[in-house]
């Protein structure tokens, strides 16, 4: 009886399979724990708000209307900039015409703002806003304003209303000071809060890790945070951070791989 022949084709596919079926070898695995060893004690201290990758946020707003149409004389603060809403223009610096309903003169307070469309028709002003961008279009009810210079500056840019239909989440913009914590990179973090609504963000969600972060208060104090909308908090309440100078908090999360599960270690430590 003759032995059957094996092409090169079946024998590189019996070797791939033992390979496949070996584990790595020690040196390899014992190199990816140190690693994350390395990680697990590493403490990384943001010294200013920045993005993982490095880059400095912008800040934003969203101005939400509820669906009915503005009024003669409401306004809109955007920045040093205050918008008029009018059934005609006077016209006046900083008018916007009301428009036939809600989206309408949303659109027209957009134009307004960027300078486009159509000047003394839609709106009244000689420039477009100096510190402010607005989006090119109403969705759902609600536009988006962008500082146009990134960084912490943007969040301290008024967005207010005097309007009964409209609304802002915050009297200021937020998210240029946004800290984003790596979690690829360290396991520990400390920053120090610095002016008021701070984004908190944790990236690279990995099943398993434990991520503790340490917020400090500085000299002025009562700074506020916007935390992560991925984070679940133990109670289903986000804690309320120390609001005294110079102090601190620890927050722990546990990363779930979708959600980071968290909830406050000790708070209102003195570092001095």
């Amino acid at each position: 009886m003759k032995h059957p022949r094996y092409g090169l084709t079946a024998l590189f596919t019996i070797i791939a399979i033992l390979f496949a079926t070996v584990s790595p070898p020690a040196w390899a695995q014992s190199t990816k724990a140190g690693v994350d060893a390395l990680n697990e004690f590493k403490t990384v201290t943001y010294t200013s708000a920045r993005t993982a990758a490095g880059a400095v946020s912008s800040a934003t707003t969203v101005l939400t209307s509820n669906g009915t149409n503005v009024s003669n004389n409401d306004t809109v603060t955007l920045g040093s900039k205050t918008y008029t809403f009018k059934t005609s223009l006077t016209p006046t610096e900083g008018e916007v015409l009301i428009g036939g309903n809600a989206a309408a003169s949303l659109l027209n307070l957009i134009r307004a703002v960027n300078h486009t469309g159509t000047p003394d028709t839609d709106y009244k002003c000689a420039a477009a806003n100096t510190t402010v961008s607005a989006a090119s279009a109403v969705s759902s009810n609600t536009v988006t304003f962008t500082a146009r210079t990134a960084g912490l500056t943007g969040d301290a840019l008024a967005s207010t209303e005097a309007a009964a239909t409209l609304s802002f989440p915050y009297t200021t913009f937020s998210g240029g000071g946004a800290y984003e914590f790596d979690t690829n990179e360290a396991r520990n973090f400390a920053a120090t809060l610095s002016a008021a609504n701070r984004s908190i963000n944790l990236t690279n969600a990995k099943s398993g890790r434990r991520i503790v972060l340490k917020l400090k208060q500085d000299a002025t104090g009562s700074r506020t945070v916007i935390w992560d909308s991925a984070i679940r908090w133990s109670g289903g309440t986000a804690p309320t951070l120390t609001t005294t100078a110079s102090r601190s908090d620890l927050i722990e999360f546990i990363d779930t791989g979708t959600y980071w599960l968290g909830s406050v270690i000790a708070q209102n430590f003195s570092e001095s």
